[in-house]
């Protein structure tokens, strides 16, 4: 029997899990799954829909290093078709310096 005095007063149940090295693997599994979560929920859905302007001034970036002319960016036909182009699909978006 121990008295409170012992170093090892409640580490009973954790001592095989403690000497066997198992809490860096349950910590290490616990992060992985944490991760796996975050790549699964909040990141998937950022990186399939885009609900910003960013298209816009991707597009609009892609079309500066081209050297188009800045006259046709408000030509909303002409800036949708290069947003395909650029490879921004099904987003019906104009441009619109601010």
């Amino acid at each position: 029997m121990q008295n409170e005095d012992s170093p090892n007063v409640g580490r009973g149940l954790l001592d095989p899990l403690i000497r066997k090295g198992t809490t860096k693997r349950v910590s290490l599994a616990l992060t992985l799954v944490t991760i796996l979560f975050f790549l699964a929920t909040a990141f998937r859905a950022g990186w399939q829909r885009s609900e910003t302007d960013f298209p816009n001034y991707y597009t609009g970036a892609v079309l500066v290093h081209k050297g188009e002319s800045l006259r046709n960016y408000y030509d909303w036909t002409w800036f949708e078709r290069q947003m395909n182009y650029a490879g921004i699909e099904k987003q019906l978006e104009v441009y619109a310096a601010q």
